[in-house]
């Protein structure tokens, strides 16, 4: 059998001679896999289509060499990106049909999820018996950020789809009502371990790259961007600006460790030492590449990364125009190319998916809520991803040719 081909549903005609614009569709969309389309209606002469072919890339030039002259008078870090890295005929309909799923379409994911976690919590053999199962709550919990919903507005969603989480004891008995109340889902999430989330954040990655190996194969699976950024609070705490007390928001610093071909999410780590990338690293396999901004541009991060076989591009702190010393820093500088740092700029797809979605912002006042809400809300991000790759599969069909 020979290499897998992409074949796509049929388009209409002036739509494949854009297609066939290898260079700006089939390059960044689908990798190095060779691409069918098929035709809805009747092709011209072969002439025309050479025609059509020329006129369609001639105009794609053109437009573009217009756009590279107007951005040359932008300041370098406001220019966009080039439209040949960024623009893709089959995103649009990959990512309306990421959008088109119900809350039951979450929920079953959510508890694929907690059947492989198991129980969030050990339920005690004293006192009365619980009338609504561990896992159940646990999957409501991770599908609360999914759409924004507070504890209340969870409740009525949980009863308008008749979600029923009692044990199965209870439901024999017929005791209580189906869905849960806020308090008590807010008990639940209280008893969920911050550990326990991390882990279903893990597994929503893997499942989502076992969609994306069915039809894209194992290529740059093992690349990852480490970035650091901060949440909004709605508590407030005093500060002193110009020998004045004024009220700010709190913030919530944070790193994030994404896997760049899926845009998901593998671990979320609240800290205000913006240089430490070694809590994140440990998730990071062996054989992998890691991409960092300057800010990690430490010699204990190499030293880290080098004992555990991972091949970190970091851009370099500069000192008098030259590179800080150290033994590990030196080494891992070797690897370092602008070419590939570029792929850096990818970790910020899933920051800026949460700011267009809920304005990052947390709406937990104690600590330990925020981390877990921090949590919740990239694990949105990551069944969103995972709907997107199952998307994939709908838009795309790969064939076998001998």
């Amino acid at each position: 059998m020979g290499k897998a081909v992409i074949r796509r549903k049929p388009v209409p005609y002036k739509y494949a001679v854009k297609l066939l614009d290898v260079k700006r569709f089939t390059l960044y969309s689908l990798g190095s896999a060779p691409l069918i389309a098929l035709l809805s209606d009747q092709v011209p002469p072969l002439e025309e289509v050479y025609t059509d072919l020329h006129d369609a890339v001639l105009e794609r030039l053109t437009s573009e060499e217009k756009r590279e002259q107007r951005n040359k008078h932008r300041p370098e870090k406001k220019r966009p990106w080039s439209p040949t890295k960024t623009k893709a005929p089959f995103q649009d309909a990959a990512s309306k049909k990421a959008r088109d799923h119900t809350l039951e379409d979450d929920l079953k994911i959510a508890k694929a999820v907690i059947e492989k976690l198991g129980k969030p919590w050990k339920t005690s053999k004293m006192g009365r018996k619980p009338r609504y199962s561990p896992k159940r709550l646990a999957a409501a919990i991770l599908i609360k950020e999914a759409r924004g919903l507070s504890f209340e507005k969870l409740s009525t969603e949980l009863k308008n789809h008749n979600y029923d989480a009692r044990t199965e004891e209870a439901k024999e008995k017929e005791e209580g009502s189906k869905s849960p109340c806020p308090s008590q889902l807010h008990w639940a999430m209280t008893k969920i371990p911050e550990e326990y989330l991390k882990k279903a954040l893990q597994i929503l990655d893997r499942m989502a790259v076992e969609e994306h190996t069915k039809l894209f194969g194992e290529e740059n699976l093992k690349e990852y961007s480490i970035d650091s950024t901060e949440d909004t609070c709605t508590t407030l705490k005093e500060v002193m600006v110009a020998m004045k007390t004024e009220l700010h928001h709190q913030t919530v610093k944070y790193h994030i460790l994404a896997r760049l071909v899926t845009n998901t999410v593998v671990a979320v780590e609240a800290s205000k030492n913006t240089r430490d990338a070694r809590p994140l690293l440990r998730y990071v396999p062996p054989g992998s590449t890691v991409y960092m901004d300057a800010d990690y541009d430490v010699e204990y991060n190499y030293e880290y990364g080098q004992e555990r076989r991972i091949t970190l591009i970091v851009y370099p702190k500069l000192y008098d125009e030259k590179p800080y010393g150290g033994h590990h820093r030196r080494q891992a500088q070797k690897d370092f190319s602008k070419e590939k740092y570029g792929r850096r700029k990818l970790v910020e797809r899933p920051i800026g998916n949460r700011e267009a979605r809920d304005g990052s912002t947390l709406n937990y006042r104690r600590p330990d809520m925020r981390r877990k809400g921090l949590l919740l809300k990239y694990t949105a991000h990551n069944i969103r991803a995972l709907f997107t790759q199952q998307a994939w599969q709908k838009v795309l069909q790969p064939v076998q040719f001998p």
